[in-house]
């Protein structure tokens, strides 16, 4: 079995982003993200909620895929100081408007409709307020699932999935995921 450690994985992850085709809006590929209006209650969070989250998803869901209800409790739980501002309606709005952004079920309004908890833990970590070395070590961590301190070529490849999908459902920008790509780039982090 090989393993990539993680700052393997650091490198991985920037070879990644170079090999996705740029974003580019009037001849710009470099600026501000386009990010749709009902995820941006839960972008540029700190590294302390990103965490929380983290933990509230583990106390709160059964599983992997996370409900709606779910969601809105683990907001509920990690962000409620944060989100103070807003009444706890508005918080629910913004984790129902969140869980429609993740949710690809074709049957939105089903009871047995989830959420990929790894998708939307990585991804509001990419876009949060953490700096570059403790995102790279929350989503090396969350995608360790044996706790050994190093990622398979399958972890690997679930969190480049993840990461892509994940930042296509909240970009504003229509964009398509090319998972060879992804998968290439995930293969690549082992031949470094």
């Amino acid at each position: 079995r090989v393993l990539i450690r993680e700052d393997h994985f650091l490198a991985s992850t920037k070879h990644l982003y170079s090999a996705l085709p740029p974003l580019n809006t009037m001849g710009q590929s470099i600026g501000k993200a386009c990010i749709q209006p009902s995820a941006l209650p839960f972008i540029n969070l700190p590294y302390s909620l990103v965490v929380s989250l983290g933990q509230s998803v583990y106390e709160v869901a059964e599983g992997f895929g996370l409900d709606e209800d779910e969601l809105k409790k683990i907001i509920q739980i990690s962000l409620h100081e944060y989100l103070s501002r807003m009444s706890e309606s508005s918080i629910d709005e913004c984790s129902e408007a969140l869980f429609a952004l993740f949710n690809t079920a074709t049957l939105v309004q089903s009871k047995e409709a989830l959420i990929d908890s790894f998708e939307l833990l990585a991804t509001i970590c990419i876009v949060s307020g953490m700096q570059t070395d403790e995102k790279i070590g929350f989503i090396f961590n969350l995608f360790d699932l044996n706790e050994s301190g190093k990622l398979n070529i399958n972890e690997v490849t679930l969190a480049f999935r993840a990461l892509a999908s994940g930042t296509a459902k909240i970009s504003a920008m229509s964009t398509s995921i090319d998972l060879d790509v992804i998968d290439k780039v995930a293969l690549g982090g082992f031949e470094l």
